[in-house]
């Protein structure tokens, strides 16, 4: 498998002959890419609403599954407690536990709810199957084409690239890394003091209203931009599509447990918005 920074230096060397072979006029348009991607980005406004990470799946008036919202984020385990109580009660009792990408075994990972859910899971996984909506390359590779462009956070909008064909998106994700560095490194360097700070600040705050968040059980209202930066919209399509082929391929399937992002439910044209369509109930716990 072909590494983020082993992509990062072959596209180097690439573009190094590409500005050794190409004429002045190319050379430009290659710099000018990152002002250029920036224009299809933020067209829409991607509404959300605050609600409950906790929430319970009905089909014509029985429970058919649960949905837990993620936050992410390294919490302790007093605070993951009653999220624990509630995994080692259903997960024994589900079929099936839909998770968002594969992030390896559980002993690997930081507190959180993915982990807490994969190690109740562990005991019982020869009847209680796990399912990744996606793939993590296609994570990654997603998360790579988020960028700055001065102080704004923007994406490359290369529509399923990351997701049918990571290793490509990768290549891309890279070229424009490249191109950005010139532009950054004098914005970030030489023209703008204190954006690394800025940005940290930005960052922390944000972390900071998604923990409190997810510890009053609500999921928070989001960011459109945040919404359509992570994809959230297209990405929660294609998630549904692979629930309901998982639990149509098994006849004798039981409940199941979604365990996802707290954006994904936040936002009103993603994941529940699929399952309301199609008859479902979804009620607070």
């Amino acid at each position: 498998m072909i590494h983020n920074k082993e992509i990062e230096v072959l596209y180097a060397w690439l573009v190094f002959v590409f500005f050794l072979a190409t004429p002045n006029g190319v050379r430009l348009g290659f710099l000018l890419l990152p002002f250029l991607l920036t224009l299809p980005c933020y067209q829409q406004h991607y509404a959300s609403t605050d609600q409950s990470r906790h929430l319970v799946v009905k089909q014509d008036g029985r429970i058919v599954g649960y949905i837990k919202g993620s936050a992410h984020l390294v919490l302790t385990q007093a605070e993951l407690s009653k999220d624990k109580q509630f995994f080692q009660e259903m997960i024994p009792q589900s079929t099936h536990v839909f998770f968002e990408a594969n992030v390896g075994h559980w002993s690997g990972l930081a507190v959180g709810l993915e982990r807490i859910a994969l190690e109740v899971l562990e005991p019982v996984s020869g009847r209680v199957k796990a399912v990744y909506m996606e793939s993590i390359d296609a994570q990654r590779a997603m998360l790579g084409s988020i960028y700055f462009y001065g102080d704004e956070t923007y994406y490359i909008p290369y529509g399923n690239l990351y997701d049918t064909w990571p290793t490509t998106a990768g290549f891309v994700n890279a070229g424009v890394s490249i191109a950005l560095w010139p532009g950054t490194f004098v914005y970030q360097k030489l023209l703008s003091t204190g954006f690394a700070d800025r940005v940290n600040d930005k960052n922390v705050t944000q972390m900071q209203a998604f923990r409190r968040d997810y510890l009053r059980g609500r999921t928070g209202v989001m960011d459109s931009k945040m919404i359509e930066s992570f994809r959230i919209v297209q990405r929660d399509q294609r998630m549904y599509a692979r629930i309901q082929q998982v639990l149509a391929d098994d006849a004798d399937h039981g409940q199941f447990i979604v365990i996802i992002g707290m954006m994904h439910l936040a936002a009103n044209d993603g994941l529940l918005s699929h399952f309301k369509a199609d008859g479902y109930v979804i009620e607070s716990m």
